[in-house]
């Protein structure tokens, strides 16, 4: 493949960053989103995951709503907030999402609560859904 090709085709690889505290979910979705071609950025902490993603400008974010330093919509309000990040759609993972509020989700990009137990293989869904991407 020509040289412009293959830089046409890796920048069309979409880009997720997780943010989780729990490094065995980081580690099993990375796994499970890169076997399907999708470049993975991970932090371990809301701050950290707000670093990475104005670092790596991904193409969406799955973060953990229970973190350290910030939770999950705190991450999501303050991308929202930077014109970095500021359209960049936000996947919120929790075992609460019966506790959250319409007016708590004001002023993010937050698209979808995924309720704890998930499964990685509906997390994939989601995301080629909201990047409206293919299925590998």
């Amino acid at each position: 493949m020509p040289h412009d090709q293959l830089n046409h085709a890796m920048l069309e690889i979409p880009r997720v960053l997780i943010v989780d505290d729990e490094r065995h979910v980081t580690s099993l979705l990375r796994y499970k989103l890169e076997s399907a071609g999708i470049a993975v950025h991970t932090a371990n902490d809301g701050r950290a995951g707000f670093e990475s993603a104005l670092a790596c400008i991904p193409d969406l974010v799955v973060v953990d709503f229970h973190m350290p330093y910030m939770n999950g919509i705190e991450l999501a309000r303050a991308m929202h907030g930077h014109p970095t990040t500021a359209e960049t759609p936000v996947v919120v993972i929790t075992a609460h999402a019966h506790c959250l509020r319409d007016e708590d989700l004001v002023d993010t990009n937050v698209c979808e609560l995924l309720p704890k137990p998930f499964s990685p293989k509906d997390l994939l869904k989601t995301i080629h859904e909201i990047l409206n991407t293919e299925t590998v």
